[in-house]
């Protein structure tokens, strides 16, 4: 299982590629993070290649094309990349077999008394210098539903599909999930408890640590944000390892999930990597959940420069339960940001590396 990590700005982009039983190469796109994802202005105001527009140029060069592509849910750090590229691209759609999508208007279909719909919301996004009031999530749907890209099949938590010899378990969302999301859908206010707004990267490891000695399962607070709770995540099997995506997913969520499946601190599932769900964020990675799993590597994907992600709180916490962890940044500046002299010295087994060009698993 070859797995690339995306320099995705403050969003996620993954691109995995393995052999089927057949030995035929199968690509899958997890998000496409945010719209310079795909292209850029770099210091001198001309457009430049982001990861995901080569990613896409060398799978044309070689003749391939994605067998799927998932997107976890519709906030700009995860789709704004795929539309950008869907929109100046007249081969995208070549590219692509299928996509897993869901989009409003088949979550509203799947829940009949939903009264509104995410794909009547103006979601507010970033664009460069500008400010923008787009549904991107109608452009998408639009995008997959004209070219014949997308079954309109739902995914729920605890459904199995087998792909090209991966076994692949949905662990989010719920349909409690899609229920908040379409009937309670709202816009974080700034310094609100989801926005993750402050910075608590001068705060040392071991104060950190200190604090959570206080957090118990019992008083521990969870993400709220429903367009959040409504991310896909899932466990993905190859060859009997065990790979976990977990998009911007409920630590709670996930819990429940792999808890549904047998794991549980004295049993953790052995996971080959784990991508930590929304870009770190301590509302979104709770002890209980990373005491269920049993891995070395966790990874870090965000630039950090919209919502502070990852907290350093939440590095304490991995540490905490895993203290000889790896923890990969796709933006590998971030290390000595975070980190001090005096915190390699009060826990000297963890280990911050940057996100190699591929991991090889």
């Amino acid at each position: 299982m070859i797995i690339k990590v995306l320099k995705a700005n403050n969003g996620d982009s993954i691109y995995l590629s393995f052999q089927d039983k057949d030995n035929i190469e199968r690509n899958i796109l997890i998000d496409g993070g945010t719209p310079q994802t795909y292209h850029y202005l770099d210091a001198k105001k001309k457009k430049a290649d982001g990861d995901l527009k080569t990613t896409i140029e060398d799978l044309k060069r070689r003749q391939k094309h994605f067998d799927l592509v998932v997107l976890t849910h519709v906030d700009d750090d995860h789709i704004g990349g795929l539309l950008t590229w869907m929109t100046e691209d007249k081969e995208s759609y070549s590219m692509i077999d299928n996509v897993w999508f869901n989009s409003g208007k088949i979550i509203k279909e799947h829940l009949e008394s939903a009264e509104t719909a995410p794909d009547e919301i103006v979601l507010k996004i970033k664009d460069g210098s500008n400010t923008t009031s787009i549904q991107q999530g109608v452009d998408f749907e639009k995008h997959l539903t004209d070219n014949n890209l997308w079954d309109r099949k739902i995914f729920l938590q605890h459904q199995k599909v087998s792909f090209y010899g991966l076994d692949i378990i949905v662990l989010s969302p719920g349909e409690e999930q899609l229920e908040v999301l379409l009937k309670k859908w709202k816009k974080e206010k700034p310094g609100s408890l989801t926005t993750g707004k402050s910075n608590d990267h001068g705060i040392s490891l071991k104060i950190h640590m200190d604090n959570e000695d206080k957090i118990t399962d019992e008083n521990f607070v969870e993400d709220d944000a429903p367009h959040n709770g409504s991310s896909l995540a899932f466990l993905i099997t190859y060859q009997q390892k065990n790979y976990l995506f977990f998009g911007d997913a409920f630590p709670s969520v996930l819990v429940a999930s792999l808890e549904k499946l047998g794991y549980n601190e004295a049993n953790p599932i052995i996971a080959e990597i784990v991508k930590l769900s929304h870009h770190g964020c301590k509302l979104n990675n709770s002890k209980k959940l990373l005491k269920m799993i049993k891995s070395t590597k966790f990874v870090v994907s965000t630039n950090s420069k919209k919502d502070h992600h990852p907290n350093k709180q939440l590095l304490a916490r991995l540490i905490n339960c895993h203290p000889k962890c790896e923890i990969y940044f796709n933006y590998p500046e971030l290390i000595s940001k975070i980190f001090t002299v005096q915190d390699y010295a009060d826990f000297p087994d963890f280990k911050p590396l940057p996100v190699p060009t591929a991991f090889n698993l």
